[in-house]
């Protein structure tokens, strides 16, 4: 969300109006998160007090991986942007801005960051996660009390 205002935040009272301009768009909105990263307190608020459901994601390895994704679909010609063709949107430069880093934990992965220079790929961050998450299956599993070694206390 870009402020109005050039070198300003935005209030999150005008967050949480875009926020909710677009969940009355898309009923099934998700946001996406690193909490620990920097999003936990925000997130928990998207939740409790608006409602919103947050999806946990980790700029570690599932970052990483969700990178590698990323470059192969653009490669593959597998997304599309409806922003300026030209590639002057504030996406595309977070985009084209990325470079990518190898792994700390393993040389054969690598993911994109920011250049040297301290351009900034925020969009570009944010656009790995919700790619990753909109073209990865949910892992839906039963609530399994046992999971949890919780018993019931006999009155």
């Amino acid at each position: 969300l870009k402020s109005t205002v050039r070198g300003t935040q935005r209030r999150m009272r005008n967050v949480i109006d875009v926020l909710e301009a677009m969940r009355e768009r898309w009923p099934n909105l998700r946001l996406v998160f690193d909490r620990s990263y920097g999003g936990g307190l925000i997130a928990e608020q998207f939740e409790e007090d608006h409602g919103l459901v947050v999806i946990d994601h980790s700029q570690g390895v599932p970052f990483e991986l969700a990178s590698m994704m990323f470059a192969e679909l653009v490669d593959q010609h597998g997304i599309d942007h409806d922003g300026d063709p030209g590639g002057t949107d504030e996406l595309s430069q977070h985009v084209l801005a990325c470079v990518a880093r190898r792994s700390r934990t393993s040389s054969s992965r690598w993911r994109i960051d920011q250049p040297d220079d301290g351009r900034p790929i925020d969009g570009a961050d944010a656009l790995v996660m919700a790619v990753n998450m909109a073209t990865t299956a949910p892992v839906e599993r039963a609530f399994n009390l046992e999971d949890y070694k919780i018993g019931f206390i006999e009155p």
